[in-house]
């Protein structure tokens, strides 16, 4: 399973569109039903919660028109950052750098996907599309050079971030659904 995270699209020197992606390897993905350890770190660490396209089948060269073909699910996952530049690249290799959690299905949702992070006492709400995330267009990018499985998931940018601190619970819902619910130790 990887974890993708991407950001943006853009004309490489050779005149080709790529997706600027970064790869979190398996161990560094976390599941919610375990405490969110944060690391020690020297600089401050930091929480982003990100939309996130979970991929239901196999697939490589992955036209957009097919895309939505190879999305099963929608979620949320937390991403760790650190303010730390050495650090930060560091924590797609650090174990649950992201965090994980139940996985909507496509089908069950609404055109329009409210979601909602909270933090204790702080709470953010967003909506996005699957259209409006421009998955078709990084599945495309993405599976050129990779074969995508499933269970891959896929990140986007963060709609909220928080700062971690010990014993609080982070919870997001998708649609109304627990997608996430993390204690923070």
């Amino acid at each position: 399973m990887k974890a993708i995270e991407v950001s943006d699209i853009y004309r490489g020197s050779c005149g080709e569109d790529f997706a600027r992606c970064r790869f979190y390897a398996d161990s560094a993905i976390g599941r919610d039903c375990m405490p969110l350890f944060i690391p020690d770190a020297p600089a401050p660490v930091g929480i982003d919660v990100c939309p996130a396209v979970m991929i239901s089948r196999l697939g490589h060269t992955v036209q957009p028109k097919f895309a939505m073909k190879y999305a099963g699910g929608v979620g949320a996952v937390a991403v760790l950052r650190c303010a730390d530049p050495d650090f930060d690249a560091m924590l797609p290799i650090i174990d649950s750098a992201i965090t994980a959690g139940t996985w909507i299905p496509i089908d069950s949702l609404p055109e329009q996907i409210d979601f909602t992070a909270s933090c204790d006492d702080d709470t953010v709400s967003a909506q996005f599309s699957v259209e409006s995330l421009r998955f078709a267009s990084f599945l495309e990018k993405i599976s050129r050079r990779t074969t995508i499985k499933t269970g891959d998931f896929i990140i986007f940018p963060p709609f909220a971030s928080f700062r971690p601190e010990k014993n609080r619970r982070l919870t997001v819902s998708v649609a109304g659904n627990s997608s996430l619910n993390i204690k923070i130790k």
